[in-house]
């Protein structure tokens, strides 16, 4: 296994794992169409540190294979929600060690071809991503395309809440919202710009693919594979991954993102939260200076919480922690406790608030939360709360004060 690099100078490794022994002579056009992906999605993206890819058979039975499906997609998600290939795409911190970041799993029954959901696969001779490229009557599908479909989960097309009794919510799940209708959605920025409205998610199935009833162009997300062609990197998915933290360097047909308004711009006495992926910390600021010098160092602007009250009853005040985090208390008391305590420093008065004796009627509550490795999150939102509530992880240490409805 050796390092390789894409066009936009990316580095990479490709292993192929378990390989079957009737495989062995497909084995090598395997890998050919495996790296052929590889270097086709590295014609738009660039990423950080090297990834490490892998084509993998399930002979452990770690899936149950449900409905005799091909693949599964390979990697997995940290705490702060990135998954193992995503945190290292944008940071260059290998978070899992020697395993591999991400690819695909394959079917254990795939022992003397390729199979999905029972159907022989096409393994293109000559590694093509030609859409014309004829991939005759397999049925299973082009395997370079379902490669590629599946480093796009690895990436961050990774949904954990559309599981019951999982609290950790990945990015691509802070980016989807449920309308009305019942359908989930899509509602990155970047995203929606280029769309023109959010993009409808899978209503069956998984829902970290876009929806069937998309236009046939979006093949290679969408909810219902077009097994009888190949899919094709658009648009669509390049600012999906863009939304997603990743950084996309090169769009088709000469589109180009750089006119996206920001929806945090700065609005004097509002309260902003942001927060880092990589420490898996938040931070709220009122501060437009502050905000504008992290942001981007790390650190993701969430957009506008609340407003600090004009007719505020009491100061809110700020510690660093020596972890690196920080803490907020509107209690005067604790603040004199913490005030002696080494390992927290006062930074001074964050902004003003409602205290918790008698908040206005429509005020904002603040939830304060612990974790089990001394962290503190605060939280305004009633679906992250619910989350957090569930999770065995975080304590509910209750309300810690109120901001201004915006």
């Amino acid at each position: 296994m050796t390092n390789s690099i894409t066009a936009t100078g990316s580095s990479y490794t490709l292993a192929l794992a378990g390989t079957p022994p009737g495989l062995s002579e497909q084995s090598n056009l395997i890998r050919e169409n495996a790296n052929k992906a590889i270097l086709y999605l590295g014609e738009y993206l660039r990423w950080e540190g090297v990834l490490d890819f892998v084509v993998r058979w399930d002979n452990n039975n770690r899936f149950s294979w449900t409905g005799n499906p091909g693949f599964y997609a390979y990697g997995g998600v940290l705490d702060s929600g990135l998954t193992f290939a995503q945190h290292e795409s944008i940071f260059g911190e290998d978070l899992n060690g020697e395993d591999y970041d991400l690819g695909a799993w394959i079917n254990p029954s795939s022992a003397d071809d390729l199979y999905n959901y029972g159907q022989s696969m096409f393994i293109d001779p000559n590694a093509s991503v030609d859409p014309d490229t004829p991939i005759g009557e397999t049925g299973g599908g082009d395997f370079l395309s379902v490669f590629l479909h599946e480093i796009t989960h690895g990436l961050g097309f990774w949904s954990t809440q559309q599981h019951e009794g999982i609290s950790l919510v990945t990015k691509f799940d802070q980016s989807t919202d449920q309308y009305n209708d019942g359908n989930w959605y899509f509602t990155g920025p970047y995203t929606v710009e280029y769309f023109g409205s959010p993009v409808m998610l899978a209503a069956t199935g998984s829902r970290d693919h876009y929806s069937h009833t998309l236009p046939i162009m979006y093949n290679l997300n969408r909810e219902y594979g077009l097994y009888n062609e190949k899919w094709n990197i658009t648009n669509l998915e390049l600012l999906m991954l863009k939304d997603l933290g990743l950084n996309v360097v090169n769009f088709l047909d000469g589109y180009s993102p750089e006119n996206i308004t920001n929806d945090n711009s700065f609005t004097e006495g509002y309260v902003y939260r942001l927060r880092n992926d990589s420490t898996g910390k938040f931070i709220f600021s009122s501060n437009s200076i502050e905000i504008d010098i992290i942001t981007g160092q790390g650190w993701v602007n969430e957009g506008a919480a609340y407003a600090s009250p004009s007719s505020a009853t009491t100061d809110l005040y700020r510690f660093m922690m020596a972890s690196g985090g920080h803490f907020y208390t509107s209690n005067i008391e604790e603040k004199n406790i913490l005030s002696q305590d080494s390992s927290f420093t006062y930074e001074g008065v964050a902004y003003q608030v409602y205290s918790t004796a008698e908040p206005p009627q429509g005020s904002i509550p603040v939830v304060r939360y612990l974790s089990n490795s001394g962290s503190h999150l605060y939280s305004t939102s009633e679906l992250e709360q619910s989350n957090l509530n569930a999770s065995d992880q975080w304590k509910n240490e209750g309300i810690a004060w109120y901001g201004e409805s915006i």
